[in-house]
């Protein structure tokens, strides 16, 4: 089993069944995400888990038609390219809101 840890804004995976994606991460919670593989020919599970403070997690699998193209959990945009049995193959987006980068930007007063 291997982890990714997405670091950059937008990045490509192929994740193995048992691989896991760490979406956010920090000292106050994070986001992961793991291939749990196929449950049947229509459908692909992934395994979420959100973490909270020190070691308070929750989880949850998480049941999508393989026809699923796009998933989005909190910020992170993930656009499902390819889906079968052992491998998922995924582009990760980090999704800012505008107004929140425009808060960021320095104001002239006056």
């Amino acid at each position: 089993m291997k982890q990714y840890i997405a670091e950059k804004s937008t990045n490509k995976y192929k994740l193995e069944v048992g691989d896991s994606l760490v979406l956010e991460r920090g000292f106050w919670g994070g986001i992961e995400v793991a291939y749990a593989g196929e449950s049947s020919d229509s459908r692909f599970s992934l395994l979420v888990t959100e973490r909270a403070f020190l070691n308070n997690r929750k989880q949850g699998n998480l049941f999508f038609p393989k026809d699923r193209k796009d998933i989005k959990l909190g910020t992170h945009q993930l656009e499902i390219l390819a889906v079968n049995d052992t491998s998922i193959s995924l582009n990760h987006t980090l999704d800012i809101p505008h107004d929140f980068l425009y808060k960021l930007t320095p104001q002239k007063l006056g």
